[in-house]
């Protein structure tokens, strides 16, 4: 979620594929906790110009997480942003984090903390959870099994839709992915991602002219 609204914000936000594909190049589990030396290592050798390094903590009943924004090119590390709340307030408080740190990547930024909330997409917990478990998932049947009851409880949910698209082209699946490709509204924030999928799915089932449609609005 939070690289999401990020990227909303015309920054190029590096995707967990090319954080885990870092990791595994440098032979570190992507499931260990980390130092910040090992992250400042990381982010430097995927030239990124900002690292956000934070922790989260639930104590059973409140949801509390901090964040520090490490500049690259300067070597300054942030004051801590903290934002806590409860549980079923997860998606609002990752979104306020999101602001917090756009708000020191681009002190410009023109966006007001509520205006910035209210644009938020509307998630439910459930399908977020889902999602999530489909994200993280250890194969591509597991991450079928989580994604389609998301999208069962919200057929709109763009990354999840995305994600189970890409996982279907992965195994071979085109015209899976190709049908749910279709599916993705035009002012979605994947649309271009989405499109090219499909254009490269139609490839693969012999429909060109289809394919060269999506292609265009890539």
């Amino acid at each position: 979620m939070l690289g999401q609204r990020l990227s909303n914000a015309a920054l190029y936000v590096v995707s967990r594929e090319d954080r885990d594909y870092a990791f595994d190049r440098a032979g570190i589990p992507n499931n260990v906790h980390l130092s910040r030396e090992t992250l400042y290592r990381i982010a430097e050798q995927m030239d990124a110009d900002y690292a956000v390094l934070g922790s989260y903590n639930y104590d059973g009943q409140t949801f509390s997480t901090d964040v520090q924004l490490l500049d690259m090119k300067r070597l300054r590390l942030s004051p801590e942003m903290k934002e806590q709340g409860p549980l079923v307030k997860i998606m609002e408080i990752q979104n306020a984090l999101a602001w917090d740190v756009l708000r020191l990547m681009r002190p410009k930024f023109a966006e007001s903390r509520q205006q910035f909330l209210q644009h938020a997409p509307a998630v439910r917990l459930d399908v977020f959870e889902n999602f999530i478990r489909g994200v993280v998932a250890g194969d591509s049947a597991e991450r079928i099994r989580y994604l389609n009851p998301a999208l069962t409880l919200d057929p709109n949910y763009a990354q999840a839709m995305l994600l189970l698209s890409k996982t279907y082209f992965a195994e071979h699946n085109y015209d899976a992915a190709a049908q749910w490709l279709a599916k993705f509204p035009p002012d979605s924030d994947a649309f271009a991602e989405a499109s090219f999928y499909l254009g490269l799915s139609d490839c693969h089932l012999g429909h060109f002219d289809r394919a060269c449609d999506a292609f265009k609005a890539t």
